[in-house]
């Protein structure tokens, strides 16, 4: 037997022998020893090998259709399975539906070209499936009008965006001043960025403790993490640290935002100077190692503590992000034809900051992709606009929050748009 082919079958029964683990160890857990599976690991590996032999000998003789002929006879039995289950009153179909799948995928893995995706599909299964209190946690945690703002942003994606023109418009004499195509897609990039954190922040939820739901808010909105924070400071006192804490490790996040923004505009702009933003983002790191230990909140008060986060698909939120990111790009643009010195981006960064960093940022990467500024221009932009957000941040903790939360958040915002000024002032002298 040649390697490949044994390679090929032993990828195959590893496919059925991950997904019958997670099975195996699902049907162990807990209430659920009771309950007599359709399937262990011994039946997922037994499908997967029968898979692999089917699409084989199917290969071999050019006899495609024995691959649906043993496809309809496992279907046939799970089936029968299910309606045996019913019976007992058991009627999920998960387990069913994966054993039916790992034939298919242990199948498709003996085909080169597509070997690569059938594991990648068995991973995602695997994960899909050990998933399950996770998914069903988040499920019971999504209110309706959450579940309206996914098929708004699907709609935004697969509705809105084909139907623009990806075509640059003159506005006020300002040549390439607007891109309906491409503003849209900003807005999408950066709702769909804040969804992933979202959907993190719920599944994580205040059980996990204050700091990390921070650290997945940031993903999400820095700003709504510190404003959530600032006002629970005074209603619970004794988690000002833990609230100081989530408030700094947002900004941390939104820093790192900043960079992946710039790396999926334009990678070579990402590479030529990122020292401000790095250092800024070391200056964050060293404030939440100092509060680490004073950040912890006891296990039985968790529940209580829970940073509340706006859904970041709704239509409102994302029409006026695209707004501002149009009015920057049509500012700087015009500043662009101008020739204006550094103290003119620097003004746009520190007003547009206070109102949405990923604009300024997609904006500036944008620029300096079409050759209209210079990387140490769009950096300095982007700086004094993160330092400014920044400094935004410690008012709100001074309206919002209680005077402890205040003292600490303005001093660790303080202290990262102080590194980040006088880093980028020394790149420009």
């Amino acid at each position: 037997m040649e390697l490949s082919l044994l390679t090929n079958f032993l990828v195959s029964v590893a496919i059925g022998g991950l997904v019958g683990l997670e099975r195996e160890i699902y049907q162990q857990k807990g209430t659920r020893k009771k309950k007599r599976g359709f399937a262990g690991i011994r039946t997922y590996l037994i499908v997967a090998l029968l898979g692999a032999i089917t699409s084989y000998i199917a290969q071999r003789n050019d006899l495609p259709v024995l691959i649906y002929i043993v496809l309809g006879g496992i279907i046939i039995l799970i089936v029968t399975s299910y309606y045996v289950s019913a019976v007992k009153g058991y009627m999920g179909l998960t387990t069913e539906l994966s054993v039916l799948l790992v034939y298919v995928l242990s199948s498709v893995s003996m085909i080169e070209d597509y070997q690569n995706l059938a594991v990648i599909l068995s991973v995602i299964l695997a994960i899909l499936l050990s998933a399950k209190d996770l998914l069903h946690g988040f499920a019971k945690k999504t209110k309706q009008i959450e579940w309206y703002d996914t098929l708004k942003f699907v709609f935004m994606v697969f509705v809105i965006l084909p139907l623009l023109p990806n075509k640059d418009f003159a506005i006020l004499g300002v040549n390439d001043a607007f891109n309906p195509y491409e503003t849209w897609l900003m807005v999408i990039f950066v709702s769909g960025v804040s969804f992933v954190g979202y959907v993190l922040t719920k599944m994580v939820g205040g059980a996990h403790g204050i700091g990390l739901t921070g650290v997945l808010g940031g993903l999400v909105s820095s700003t709504a993490v510190t404003q959530s924070t600032a006002q629970d400071s005074k209603k619970n006192p004794k988690y000002v640290d833990a609230y100081a804490f989530a408030a700094v490790a947002a900004t941390v996040v939104k820093l790192f935002r900043v960079m992946l923004e710039v790396w999926v505009v334009d990678f070579s702009m990402l590479s030529l100077d990122t020292l401000p933003i790095l250092v800024m983002s070391l200056a964050g790191i060293a404030v939440l190692a100092r509060w680490s230990n004073k950040a912890e909140v006891g296990s039985e008060d968790k529940n209580e503590a829970e940073i509340k986060l706006g859904s970041p698909l709704s239509l409102r939120p994302a029409i006026m992000f695209g707004l501002i990111y149009s009015v920057i790009s049509f500012i700087t643009r015009a500043f662009a034809g101008m020739n204006l010195s550094s103290f003119g981006y620097a003004v746009v960064g520190i007003v547009s900051g206070i109102a949405d960093v990923d604009a300024v940022t997609l904006s500036m990467a944008r620029q300096f992709r079409a050759g209209d500024l210079s990387s140490g221009l769009a950096w300095l932009t982007i700086v004094m606009a993160v330092s400014s957000n920044s400094m935004f941040k410690a008012f709100i903790a001074r309206v919002s929050g209680s005077e402890k939360y205040y003292a600490r958040v303005a001093s660790a915002m303080g202290l990262i748009a102080l590194v980040g000024l006088l880093v980028i002032s020394a790149r420009l002298i």
